[in-house]
């Protein structure tokens, strides 16, 4: 964890300042890259310098501790085994073990089938050259499409972001390259810890462990909330928007992509019957224990894998655990609600946004096959605005 994050952290529980006690630091090297981006914006490298490997992050007024592990704070309200174990192999470095206590919550429904589900599929992708079936620069090119609007997001080069649901954290990255912003990506599945090594040379990503159901940050924080294929995967897809459009500053954006009905009303009977499929079997196979779980996936990634490698696209650069990770994407998932474009489009009126959908024409002749899903971005609107 860079220590320049606790400007913006804040316990989840009740919003206090967050203070540090770290167990083990190091030094950042920073690259020349990133010095030439903090001297275009003013900012003292100083403020990047340190990050903190193992510690505690304390909140005086609700008595509580919050775990950073590997460079990655876990910034849960409710404990997990994880807390436990880390409190067992800790409790000599820190008093504070004994002055407060782990966070007391309780997860939301089917909070931890999520997280473990997730886990498991961004752990066994770690970091690989595709990300879905995107190649990095696909990826961060489809970035910049969904960012295109409002104008100021991509010529705004000190932008604070908040990402929603940034998988294994290389997301976050893309997010701060494409947006040249500070971005916080949070995620609640722990292939976090995994991949803090990689985060911690980012001075400008953040990444950290957290429900959207109680962020640990202030309301009205960033000028940029983009969660792309996350907000869907919670009990109520429209809770989850309202949390999040809660971290936008009033002159801000949002932007979310969810799962569309309409996707899944067209299509040749076979993908209909496979849709269908999916709703009444995926919730069953989610709850399965871990290694009967993961005979089914292995074997529905099978044939998966065999068409991807004959038509898919990037097929070239498509492996085994590439189907792996699809595979328990659609089918290990304990939520995956689908909307209406009028359903999604309304959430945004209702909070006196204007709204824009992602340009269909221009994805398709970016990647070369046709966009599904709901992909929308707002803003409020100005007075007089119609």
């Amino acid at each position: 964890m860079n220590k320049r994050a606790l400007d913006t952290i804040r316990c989840p529980i009740c919003k206090g300042v967050l203070e540090l006690a770290p167990f083990e630091e190091q030094k950042l090297q920073i690259s020349p890259q990133d010095s030439q981006r903090m001297k275009q914006q003013g900012l003292d490298p100083k403020l990047f310098e340190t990050v903190v490997k193992e510690g505690l992050l304390i909140c005086r007024p609700c008595k509580t501790w919050y775990p950073i592990i590997n460079y990655t704070p876990v910034l849960l309200d409710f404990a997990t085994p994880v807390h436990e174990s880390f409190s067992v192999e800790n409790s000599t470095k820190s008093s504070l073990f004994s002055t407060h206590h782990p966070p007391s919550g309780k997860a939301r429904p089917g909070e931890e089938l999520t997280r473990r589900s997730f886990t498991t599929q961004w752990t066994d992708l770690g970091v690989d050259d595709l990300t879905f079936s995107y190649t990095y620069k696909e990826r961060e090119d489809f970035i910049r499409l969904e960012l295109d609007w409002p104008e100021r997001v991509l010529n705004s080069p000190d932008l604070k972001v908040l990402n929603v649901g940034c998988g294994y954290g290389m997301e976050a990255i893309f997010l701060s390259d494409v947006t040249q912003g500070e971005v916080f990506g949070l995620d609640l599945n722990f292939s976090l810890i995994n991949s803090g090594p990689l985060m911690k040379d980012k001075p400008f990503v953040h990444t950290m462990i957290a429900s959207i159901f109680n962020l640990p940050f202030e309301e009205k924080a960033f000028d940029l909330v983009y969660s792309h294929g996350v907000i869907h995967h919670t009990h109520s897809t429209r809770a989850a928007f309202d949390k999040i459009f809660k971290m936008m500053h009033p002159d801000g954006a949002i932007y979310i992509w969810v799962y569309a009905h309409e996707d899944f009303d067209r299509g040749s009977i076979r993908t209909r019957l496979g849709h269908i499929m999916e709703i009444k079997f995926r919730p069953k196979i989610a709850a399965l224990p871990g290694p009967l779980q993961d005979l089914v996936v292995h074997a529905l990634a099978v044939p998966y894998h065999r068409n991807m490698k004959k038509a898919g696209p990037n097929r070239d650069k498509w492996k085994f655990k590439n189907s792996v990770h699809s595979m328990r994407d659609r089918w290990t998932c304990f939520f995956a609600h689908r909307h209406s474009f009028h359903e999604v489009i309304c959430w945004f009126l209702e909070k006196n946004m204007d709204y824009r959908l992602v340009n269909s024409l221009k994805y398709r002749r970016l990647v070369g096959y046709d966009l599904i899903g709901i992909g929308i971005r707002g803003q409020i609107k100005k007075q007089g605005g119609h």
